[in-house]
């Protein structure tokens, strides 16, 4: 049986694509990174591997989101993964070149991540694995087959088109990611007065990409977020969800909703702010407003001292704060500084004016806010 289907849900499949991307981005890399953190510990160093695994496995992860969240049948599924974990661990030129602060285009040639970069943990390509994802899922989606060979055919086509994304669509998305990597290793050597004037447009950035169906973390691990771009970023995503954490208190009076926002994940409000988006513009001025005090701070986020650097990731399971103390020390008193003003302060004391000041203009109402299956 084949036949083409000409009716396609477009938005449908880019949202859930993002959706998608960010369950299986979580579910390997952050989670990885997370339980790495607990490989410091003495005696548990085996944590370190765990999490060198789940980084590589980022690929496969993002393709399984994808597939499943836009309604694919198994066997689709498994494809999208391996397409997805295949285009991932492709390594092609252009590339980013710290040491020489340059975008390499030479020497280009076709390869695929070797056991040294599992030792090391280095994560796949993020960005091309989900563009590989989607490609597959309008291909799933456009031309509806059955034959008694699907169970052949079917990985097989994922497989194909991973290695022939590896030949074309990693080139591309890895030249966009060097150029973002190229501008923000620019700007964390920039002057301090650039980088508090910049600071605002990354709050708002990351902030954003934190609550909508996207993944400010996948972000700042693509483009290599460091220097004072990491801080502010770290600072503008924590206040985004301390900021909607205490929005929850103040409008559903719950403790358990409040810590399952503050310190698990905004998006639970994501119903709310599609129905109203300006229940967005509190969190969000307190992400621009703490990521510009951040860059105020001579703290710099190193690339990467715990293995990658995830500055994106607010202050979800207190990811955030223990991050910040790993990167910078924790006998450094501005790194403590950064958790207490710039993380739970700021966001804390400026959401509470900002509350009583649209409420009283009638710019916000509680029934916004309400969260009713948490």
């Amino acid at each position: 049986m084949f036949k083409i289907n000409s009716k396609i849900q477009h938005k449908k499949i880019w949202f859930d694509s993002m959706v998608g991307m960010t369950i299986g981005f979580f579910a390997t890399l952050i989670i990885g990174t997370i339980i790495g953190l607990f490989g410091k510990i003495p005696g548990a160093e085996f944590m370190i591997s765990i999490k060198k695994v789940l980084s590589y496995s980022v690929g496969i992860g993002i393709g399984v989101g994808v597939g499943v969240k836009c309604g694919l049948n198994p066997l689709q599924i498994f494809a999208v993964g391996f397409a997805a974990m295949i285009a991932s661990i492709s390594m092609l030129v252009p590339h980013y070149n710290g040491g020489t602060e340059k975008i390499m285009t030479s020497g280009a040639k076709i390869g695929f991540f070797t056991d040294g970069h599992l030792r090391l943990g280095i994560p796949g390509d993020v960005f091309g694995a989900w563009l590989v994802s989607v490609l597959l899922v309008y291909l799933f989606k456009i031309f509806e087959f059955k034959t008694y060979f699907d169970i052949f055919l079917v990985p097989i086509i994922g497989i194909f088109i991973g290695i022939l994304s590896a030949f074309s669509i990693i080139f591309l998305t890895t030249g966009v990611v060097s150029v973002a990597e190229l501008g923000v290793d620019k700007l964390a050597k920039s002057s301090r007065t650039l980088e508090v004037l910049l600071a605002p447009i990354i709050g708002l950035i990351m902030g954003l990409a934190l609550s909508l169906p996207t993944s400010s973390a996948a972000i700042a691990i693509m483009i290599r977020l460091h220097g004072a771009p990491a801080s502010a970023a770290m600072a503008a995503t924590a206040a985004q969800m301390i900021s909607f954490g205490v929005l929850t208190w103040m409008a559903n009076k719950k403790v358990g909703k409040t810590i399952a926002v503050g310190f698990g994940t905004s998006m639970l409000h994501m119903k709310n702010y599609m129905r109203s988006p300006r229940v967005l513009i509190i969190p969000t001025i307190c992400s621009m407003v703490a990521a510009m005090c951040a860059t105020g701070l001579t703290l710099e986020f190193p690339v990467g001292k715990i293995g990658v650097p995830t500055s994106g990731m607010g202050t979800s399971a207190l990811y955030g704060p223990i991050f910040t103390l790993f990167e910078n020390g924790w006998s450094n008193y501005l790194a403590w500084l950064h958790i207490i003003v710039m993380q739970l302060a700021i966001p804390t004391i400026l959401t509470i004016a900002l509350w009583y000041l649209f409420r009283r203009f009638n710019w916000i109402t509680k029934e916004e806010l309400q969260l009713e299956y948490v």
